[in-house]
This record gives C-alpha cells, sequence and structure tokens, in this order.
C-alpha cells in the first residue's frame, strides 16, 4: 500500500484547452488513485465545487478551496501554508505551481507561451513569469509535454531534459457525438474555433474573406470563440465580425451539440494560428469529417499530419487560394480520408493511460 496523498490542482477545470485536458482525465485519475489506496486532495475553485459532486460519490476525496489565481503571488503563498508532509506528489497542469516549497512536483507543459509571446506583457509580469517557470522546470519530478515541438522549445531554453515526456493529447470522441441537426445557414461558410487572443490570427481570416468577395466568391464566416476573461483580444478583428460588412456569425458561446453541428456542416475549418503548443480544433473538425485549412506555424504541422492544407501564417492570399481549394471535390475527399486516419494517433485511452501511468510512477519514485 501506497503512503502519503496525491495532490491536483484543480483551479484550471474550466479553462478552455487545459480546462478540457483536467476534465478529461480526473475522473480515471481519482478512480484509479483509489483502486490503489492512495488518498486524493483536489485543490478548486468553491465554484466549481459542484462538477466533482459526482466523482466525490464514486471515489471519495478531500475537495479543498483554492481562490487565488494562477500566476499570483497568493497562490504561493497559498501552498505555503499547506501541510507539506501530507503530500507524496502535486500535479499540476500547467506551470503555475509552488516555488518555495518542498512540495514533490509534477507539471503538464503546454507550451512556452510566456516565453514566445511576450508582447501584451508587463514588464514586470514577464519577470515574474519567467522566474516561475524556471525554479518550476528545476524543480518537477517529471514533465509532461503535450507535443514534441513543447519539448524541443523546453529544450532550447532550458537544455535536455530527461525528465520530460511527450504524451500527446487524445481527443474524447465521446465529447462531440455525430448529429443529423444542421445550423440555419443557408450560405456556404468557414469555420473558426478558438479565443480572440491576438495570436490566433483571426484577422488573416477576415483579410482572406475580403479577397474572396473581390473575385466574386460569397462565403460566410462562423466564429466559435469568446474574449471572456482574456487580459488581452484582437479588437480589430472583433469590430469587424461585428460589423454589418462581412457575413459572419459570432457564436461566442456556442454549446458542443452547436459546435458539431457547425463541423458537420462548414466548407472546411480554418486553423490560422499562429503559436499552438497542440490545437485541438484541427482533430475535433476530421473527427466529424470537416476538412481542414491550418497555419504551418510551430506545432500545427505535427498535430494534422497530412491530412490538411497548410499555408503561411500571415498570407490572406495563400488562405484564400486554399479556401478555394478546398472545395474541389477530389481534395475534399483526400482529406476527408486522411483525417480518418490521422485522429487514430490521438486516441484519447492512449493519453489517459500513458498519463496515468506516469503520475504513480512518479508518485512511487518520490516514496522510494
Amino acid at each position: 500500500m501506497m503512503s502519503g496523498e496525491l495532490w491536483i490542482d484543480a483551479r484550471m477545470l474550466k479553462s478552455s484547452g487545459i480546462g478540457v485536458y483536467l476534465r478529461s482525465l480526473l475522473p480515471s485519475l481519482i478512480s484509479e488513485a483509489q483502486r490503489q489506496n492512495v488518498p486524493v486532495r483536489v485543490f478548486a475553485k468553491p465554484e466549481d465545487f459542484v462538477w466533482f459532486s459526482k466523482l466525490q460519490t464514486e471515489a471519495p476525496f478531500q475537495l479543498v478551496p483554492f481562490s487565488q489565481n494562477i500566476y499570483s503571488v497568493g497562490e504561493q503563498l497559498f501552498w505555503q501554508k499547506q501541510n507539506h508532509k501530507a503530500c507524496q506528489l502535486l500535479w499540476v497542469p500547467h506551470y503555475n505551481a509552488p516555488i518555495f516549497s518542498k512540495i514533490p512536483l509534477m507539471i503538464t507543459l503546454h507550451d512556452l507561451a510566456h516565453f514566445d509571446l511576450v508582447e501584451h506583457q508587463s514588464l514586470l509580469k514577464k519577470i515574474y513569469l519567467r522566474l516561475v517557470f524556471s525554479r518550476v522546470i528545476q524543480s518537477a519530478k517529471k514533465i509532461i509535454c503535450i507535443s514534441r515541438y513543447t519539448q524541443k522549445r523546453l529544450e532550447e531554453k532550458f537544455g535536455p531534459q530527461p525528465k520530460s515526456k511527450v504524451i500527446y493529447n487524445g481527443i474524447d470522441l465521446s465529447r462531440l457525438k455525430p448529429s443529423t441537426k444542421r445550423p440555419d445557414l443557408k450560405q456556404k461558410f468557414i469555420l473558426f474555433v478558438g479565443n480572440l487572443k491576438p495570436h490566433k490570427n483571426l484577422k488573416v481570416i477576415l483579410e482572406a474573406l475580403e479577397i474572396l468577395e473581390k473575385k466574386g466568391q460569397q462565403i460566410s464566416l462562423v466564429v466559435v470563440g469568446n474574449r471572456k476573461n482574456l487580459q488581452s483580444y484582437d479588437e480589430v478583428s472583433l469590430k469587424k465580425l461585428q460589423s454589418e460588412k462581412l457575413n459572419c456569425l459570432f457564436a461566442e458561446d456556442a454549446s458542443d451539440q452547436e459546435l458539431v453541428e457547425f463541423y458537420q456542416s462548414a466548407t472546411a475549418l480554418v486553423f490560422p494560428s499562429l503559436y499552438e503548443g497542440f490545437g485541438f480544433p484541427p482533430l475535433e473538425a476530421m473527427s466529424l469529417d470537416c476538412p481542414v485549412i491550418a497555419s504551418d506555424r510551430t506545432s500545427i504541422p505535427e498535430v494534422v499530419g497530412n491530412a490538411a492544407l497548410l499555408f503561411s501564417a500571415q498570407d490572406p492570399k495563400a488562405l484564400s487560394d486554399k479556401i478555394l481549394e478546398v472545395q474541389r471535390d477530389d481534395v475534399k475527399e483526400a482529406l476527408l480520408v486522411a483525417g480518418r486516419q490521422q485522429i487514430k494517433k490521438f486516441k484519447f485511452e492512449k493519453m489517459q493511460t500513458e498519463t496515468l501511468n506516469l503520475i504513480f510512477q512518479a508518485f512511487s519514485e518520490v516514496r522510494a
């Protein structure tokens, strides 16, 4: 029987990408801990406690309120006040982890955005985030990287990292089930899925559509994304979306069911991001037979393989050409066939098994 507790920082439960990751792993992680007689302590925002209620009836664990914001001094003070001796391993699904305590630590590293995307950071924030990041990387027992690109960037910054392991995100196909319903949209459209942070590069789609309009090609745009709780967002693109000049639908609070309907009806998903540690939308689209056009930046080619039309991320003319190309029947069919094969590389069960194995390996090594 193992001794000590497994601690989990679940404050990002409702975040976009990391929240999906957390919500998909927590049930199986807590269940496996119970099977191995490992006590679990989950730190979460009080407003998220309802989500955990069913889990607690199936596998009892301790739920601790943790309201302090990520990347804050408050969260560091919070960890200082905890009974470190009770913890055998703390798993944080990001790098906002304790830096002034001796709590044994394991993290999941999704990207190095706070090093690579600095234009909207104050000097103080840059210094603080780099301090936290550097200390966490040094102290972590194990580091999960969600793509080879993320691992490569980590090693470029901090040298070889034998304690890091690439475990690709897995796509949970049960979350997005095919539907016979279709959105009430008469004109063909392309789809953008993501938040409105500047690096998501929505503007290149708007510019490409303007090019197509001048050629007499009428294609609408559906945006499934939000700007809530973002410190910075693409205000110029948002104003264009909300103007009457462009034929756009801004579905800020679309449900999973509505998202499925958009994927199944779209001419293509366009994923123009300038920076991604992984990127779920292309795989979601492929799982629902939606052709994908994607940028050639960072981890995106690694994730989409040969199952997407790639374009230079800041070239609207190149994107407009791809939007025309994807409407050819032969191109569309080839992409759909390749997409069905590509998603097999990112099975949720594989990600789940590899992640749980590494967490409990780290847990055992701390005890040893």
